[in-house]
């Protein structure tokens, strides 16, 4: 069988919130349900993103986590209440997220 993943990162479940960073003249958007992130992105529970294809920018939080990271992301799905957003450059901070994602998962094992 031949399974075409699509994804390059590998990803870690999480617990987090996620907002959309509003243009100037606009309120901030509530906070969304942040499921899922790596190097490439991130996936969501969302009410109302933008279409496929829009570029935003976004900050995110991991619970447990003593930092927020910003970065700017394109909407690669939207469907079925979630929605796959990948970065267009690794934001700051996001080695050391993952560091800490892979050393709080092994410590889960122990």
């Amino acid at each position: 069988m031949i399974h075409n993943d699509r994804r390059h990162f590998k990803r870690y479940l999480v617990n987090g919130t996620a907002s959309i960073l509003p243009a100037p003249e606009k309120s901030e958007q509530p906070s969304l349900e942040l499921l899922n992130v790596g190097r490439g992105g991130i996936m969501v529970l969302s009410g109302a993103l933008p279409a496929i294809g829009s570029e935003l920018s976004f900050r995110f939080t991991v619970e447990g986590y003593n930092a927020e990271l910003h970065a700017n992301g394109q909407v690669l799905r939207n469907s079925a209440g979630t929605a796959a957003i990948r970065f267009l450059e690794e934001p700051e901070g996001i080695d050391d997220l993952i560091l800490w994602l892979d050393a709080t998962m092994m410590s889960s094992l122990l």
